[in-house]
């Protein structure tokens, strides 16, 4: 069971709880962004990428564009600690291969040298949530520690690397338009105290005060329903206001466009519907163990 799951499922009690308090205006808003994002010039996937790896419409998936939006933030905004506890972190202690990790976090030469590293964080990430093992980490099991790897194993990724590049090489135009209202260092999957009743719920990232949802996907109207109720279960999640979440960014990278929305434009009254939201999640959900035994990992750390 996962957020994900539980938000698709129009039985469940967190499906429930969202569509009983739906109204016009996340109509309105999500139509609206569906009409925007029709309108922009959609960079084609390429031949033969791998979608789960590169981006998809899932936030679950752990997705290379997703990477990379964090790694440039960290430089941008100066946070060198930016990938501390992430979950590609995570999964490189799992397999004891931290090498691969640390050199993935490394500024590169060429678009072509990010995209293979950002597709290595995501399927290491993929592996934290999953121990599912991506075959683009197989080398690097094998003690591979650089990317000086066999030219077949180019030739296969090559059509993932080319898509990846294209997109990570318009990442801060698209940035642009909001860089100057997101500030802070950056937060990888954070995690909140309620997760654990969620099957360890975890946005993608949090910059400064601002909830980030990056969106790789080719389709035309791509903005549903449970895109928004996922968004909106971050900020409600946090219960204790850990992250001082206050603005909302959603980045569709193929369609290069960013939306942004004040939490105070979104909730009359946040601390209150938290507290709807933490009554509803005790009543109906269960802690997941595991969820529970990994929550420091993803929490902020006191010092």
């Amino acid at each position: 069971m996962s957020l994900t799951s539980e938000l698709k499922n129009r039985n469940s009690p967190i499906r429930r709880w969202f569509d009983s308090r739906l109204n016009k205006i996340v109509i309105k808003m999500i139509t609206n962004h569906n009409q925007l994002l029709e309108n922009q010039e959609i960079i084609r996937p390429i031949d033969g990428v791998d979608f789960p790896l590169v981006g998809s419409a899932m936030p679950s998936a752990g997705v290379a564009i997703a990477k990379a939006l964090a790694k440039y933030l960290g430089n941008i905004y100066e946070d060198q600690t930016w990938f501390t506890n992430c979950l590609a972190q995570v999964g490189a202690k799992a397999l004891k291969i931290e090498y691969a990790f640390d050199y993935c976090i490394t500024n590169s030469n060429s678009l072509e040298e990010e995209a293979l590293k950002c597709m290595l964080l995501g399927a290491l990430e993929n592996y934290a949530r999953s121990r599912n093992i991506h075959e683009i980490i197989q080398p690097f099991l094998q003690g591979e520690k650089t990317l000086q790897l066999e030219a077949q194993y180019f030739k296969k990724w090559l059509p993932s690397i080319q898509d990846t590049s294209q997109i990570i090489g318009i990442l801060p135009r698209t940035w642009q338009t909001v860089a100057n209202q997101v500030s802070g260092n950056i937060t990888c999957n954070a995690s909140y105290l309620l997760s654990e009743y969620l099957g360890g719920a975890d946005c993608q990232i949090i910059a400064g005060n601002t909830l980030i949802d990056v969106r790789t996907t080719a389709k035309k109207r791509p903005f549903s329903l449970e895109n928004f109720y996922q968004q909106i279960s971050y900020v409600l999640l946090d219960s204790n206001d850990t992250y001082r979440i206050n603005q909302l960014v959603w980045f569709y990278s193929r369609q290069q466009s960013v939306f942004f929305y004040p939490t105070n434009k979104i909730f009359r009254d946040l601390r209150a519907t938290r507290e709807e939201f933490r009554k509803m999640i005790l009543d109906n959900y269960e802690t997941n163990r595991l969820a529970e035994q990994n929550k420091c990992l993803y929490l902020p750390q006191e010092g």
